[in-house]
């Protein structure tokens, strides 16, 4: 038998066995199933459970992997599922190491920091990468991961999720979603490896630290401070998820997927304050949309939020 008869005999198999489980009220286990050097099932499994009535082409394919890959692996009870834990220091010896980051992992890296709350979906993670879809961003993760984990000889018996060594990620309704680990999140930092990477997809650049203390100075991003997620939060619940310079509600013309996206504002760039302070999430922050955030960063130092209205007004 030719390799194309072999994969279409085990295609033919894997379809028997999970119209079987489905049969069985059991997730389809040959979402598993995956194509050497690829990291998603072939076209045969979308097609098998486009039959079964479980997926359709206008569904998100990427949200739907996920979503019977975690049904599998909870139905079975992984015992093999690849669960690691890797302090700071360890993280920086891996990362400091030869051949662990490549320049496609730093670009990766950087986007996901620089996104809101540090956190993406595959999709916007290849959109900002120039992938047409989301398997190379899987792809790319699992890959560090698998570096990462063999450069500090961390063993994965099932040789699958090396993903987790780089990032912690869950399935919802706008995809499925990854963040940095917390501990490699700060090795980055504490090495600048991203210094000389600049983006303005994502100016407002959070940490997952909830202490509402900010400083710990840096150059990764259009921000070069560390942000606090909490003193955030504050200043949207206390303002509202509207631009106080053009009143930008994202809801209003999105709809639902517009629904508390905002950037946040330092009315004092704390780049000039050169040490940690407690912020004020209500005196210090307010919330401005990604268009007035990049106009009022135009100079050095930035405009006040007034100049920039006043600028607005004189325009129209």
């Amino acid at each position: 038998m030719d390799q194309q008869q072999d994969r279409t005999k085990l295609g033919e198999i894997l379809g028997s066995i999970s119209t079987k489980e489905h049969q069985e009220n059991r997730p389809l286990l040959s979402v598993v199933a995956m194509l050497s050097g690829k990291s998603e099932p072939s076209k045969g499994f979308y097609n098998l459970a486009e039959s079964l009535d479980l997926y359709s082409s206008k569904q998100d394919k990427d949200e739907f992997f996920i979503k019977e890959l975690n049904k599998v692996y909870e139905y079975w009870g992984n015992k093999d599922q690849f669960d690691v834990s890797i302090s700071v220091e360890d993280y920086k010896k891996a990362l400091l190491s030869e051949d662990v980051l490549r320049e496609r992992s730093i670009e990766l890296l950087s986007t996901l920091y620089s996104a809101p709350n540090c956190q993406a979906t595959s999709t916007e993670l290849a959109n900002s990468l120039g992938y047409p879809d989301f398997p190379p961003v899987n792809a790319l993760i699992g890959k560090l991961g698998k570096r990462i984990s063999k450069y500090l000889k961390i063993d994965n018996p099932s040789k699958k999720e090396w993903w987790r060594a780089v990032a912690e990620g869950e399935s919802r309704d706008n995809g499925f979603t990854w963040w940095l680990k917390d501990n490699l999140f700060d090795a980055l930092v504490e090495l600048n490896l991203l210094q000389e990477i600049e983006t303005t997809i994502f100016p407002d650049t959070l940490s997952p630290n909830q202490e509402q203390f900010e400083g710990s100075k840096r150059t990764i991003t259009v921000n070069s401070y560390e942000r606090s997620i909490v003193a955030r939060n504050k200043c949207i619940s206390h303002y509202g998820a509207k631009c106080v310079i053009c009143e930008m509600d994202f809801s209003k013309v999105y709809g639902a997927i517009g629904e508390g996206f905002i950037h946040v504002h330092h009315l004092v760039e704390i780049s000039t304050i050169k040490k940690e302070y407690k912020v004020n999430p209500v005196t210090d922050l307010r919330p401005v949309c990604p268009n007035c955030h990049a106009m009022l960063h135009r100079k050095k130092p930035a405009y006040s939020i007034e100049q920039l209205i006043d600028i607005i007004s004189e325009s129209r």
